[in-house]
């Protein structure tokens, strides 16, 4: 692991977290 990745993996999990906390309620929304 380099430090010049770092970043990125922060980034994409950030983009992860941000993308499941958007499908998550959108599904309970459907569901509901």
């Amino acid at each position: 692991m380099t430090r010049q990745r770092a970043p990125i993996r922060a980034a994409v999990l950030a983009l992860t977290l941000a993308g499941a906390f958007h499908t998550l309620p959108a599904q309970a929304v459907g569901l509901s």
